[in-house]
């Protein structure tokens, strides 16, 4: 009986580490976020202007394995992404977190109360 115990712990054991080391790996790959997002226009103090017309570029690169990379004119930045609510993710760059809010299939990053920019899938 002894066996038997120790044989049904092990199963049980090994059953709860694999479910443990899938849900570690969080799988991302179908995330509507997850993909190249390029940069459309921006809104300040309400105004929206076209990102060529404030002479911007910038590149959003949102990758499955919850990284990702953001260049503006430039410079670049890279970091780490998680979702926040379906609709919501938290771009993390350092200790710093932004969120980015997808609405009618743009993103919309949040600078600060009055300066959105918006992104769209290439």
């Amino acid at each position: 009986m002894t066996k038997t115990i120790k044989s049904t712990a092990s199963i049980v054991l090994l059953a709860l580490l694999a479910a443990l080391g899938f849900s570690a790996c969080s799988d991302n790959s179908n995330s509507p976020f997850v993909g190249e997002w390029t940069l459309d226009r921006a809104s300040v103090n309400g105004i929206a202007v076209s990102a060529e017309a404030f002479g911007l570029s910038s590149e959003l690169t949102i990758k499955a394995d919850g990284s990702f990379a953001l260049s503006f004119n430039a410079e670049s930045e890279s970091g780490t992404w998680k979702t926040d609510g379906d609709t919501k993710i938290i771009l993390t760059i350092g200790r710093d977190g932004r969120p980015v809010e997808m609405k009618d299939g743009e993103l919309i990053l949040s600078i600060d109360d009055d300066t959105l920019l918006f992104y769209t899938k290439k």
